[in-house]
């Protein structure tokens, strides 16, 4: 299965050869599909044809495929087949590589733009100067955005962009210097194959953005670099101190990213060391929490006990003091009972 494209909701889109070659064939959209395929190696058939082609020496062969090995490297190679019509809009390649794109089969029409300071993407693919109803597809970009955005910004405008124009013919080979900004329209039915490389020529571009935007990466290839090009290790290192530029191994934040796997083992095994000491030790303080409310229960409750002794201890001596209270009245009755009687005062029953 070959990537042709993506859905709305960023699934990859993939196809046959023989169901695109079909497409191609009996297509008639405006922007046909492009087949536009990194994973060669993934593919028998497409593996083979990497045997019939061998780099021209003048590129200098790529230090990411050489020092990382072809599968750890950054995507480089780049098998494509184009429908008329179809192409790429203006972009420039991964962290600064250059590329060549030889056509073996149609024709290709190129537009170039140097890299210029103050000039983004925005500007190069000619935001400004796109009608409501165009969009971003090869084919509106040449014919409609492109005459006006040369007229606008090129030595008849502002003169802010330089544009470089051809037409590739098949057996010819387009070299694009790394961030120079470019793009592609298919003149008929195309087959072609490209490759991107970083060599000693263009390693200072391709490290200040390999640094920035390949975190894992960068580290592992500045250490290869170290052991198998020291100058080009000298280089890099060169360049991190002018920019003060501190590499993520380096940084407390992402140390524990870079451990080797005998590390992260050791790390994990006293975590889980930690986690399973920590509820024994929660478990002992909650018994000793648990006996001393224990104990504090009991000791409260004997004091309770004690209370309640001196409260009935209490009761009994008041009770004993009331029952001897109430003898003493008793025997206060008995003796006016049985005491005599007293006369009646003479001198009260006088006439």
């Amino acid at each position: 299965m070959f990537k042709i494209g993506e859905s709305d909701s960023g699934r990859k889109l993939k196809v046959t050869l023989a169901e695109y070659i079909e497409y191609v064939f009996y297509n008639r959209d405006d922007s046909p599909l492009y087949l536009f395929e990194s994973s060669l190696e993934e593919h028998p058939e497409a593996k083979a044809m990497m045997q019939d082609y061998t780099p021209a020496t003048c590129f200098g062969g790529d230090l990411f495929t050489d020092l990382l090995g072809e599968k750890k490297a950054p995507p480089h190679r780049w098998f494509l087949i184009g429908p008329q019509r179809s192409g790429s809009e203006v972009h420039q390649d991964p962290l600064g590589t250059s590329a060549w794109n030889c056509s073996l089969s149609g024709h290709k029409r190129w537009v170039m733009m140097p890299p210029t300071e103050g000039i983004d993407k925005r500007q190069v693919r000619g935001r400004k100067y796109t009608n409501e109803h165009e969009d971003d597809e090869a084919i509106h970009y040449f014919d409609f955005i492109l005459p006006r955005l040369k007229k606008a910004e090129g030595p008849e405008g502002t003169n802010k962009i330089q544009f470089i124009e051809g037409i590739q013919n098949p057996g010819e080979t387009i070299f694009v210097p790394g961030n120079w900004w470019h793009g592609v329209l298919n003149l008929d039915d195309t087959i072609a194959v490209t490759q991107n490389f970083c060599n000693e020529g263009n390693f200072d571009k391709v490290w200040i953005r390999t640094r920035k935007g390949r975190k894992k990466l960068s580290v592992k290839f500045l250490e290869l670099l170290r052991l198998k090009k020291p100058a080009l290790y000298e280089r890099a290192v060169a360049m991190n101190e002018r920019d003060q530029f501190v590499m993520w191994n380096e940084r407390a934040k992402y140390k524990d990213k870079f451990l080797s796997k005998r590390e992260k083992k050791r790390l994990k095994k006293q975590k889980l060391a930690a986690a399973m000491s920590s509820p024994s030790e929660g478990s002992s303080s909650s018994s000793s929490s648990s006996s001393s409310s224990s104990s504090s229960s009991s000791s409260s409750s004997s004091s309770s006990d004690s209370e309640e002794e001196v409260v009935k201890v209490e009761q009994k001596s008041s009770g004993s003091e009331k029952n001897s209270e109430n003898s003493g009245s008793n025997e206060e009755m008995v003796q006016s009972k049985g005491s005599p009687k007293r006369r009646p005062s003479p001198n009260k029953h006088k006439i």
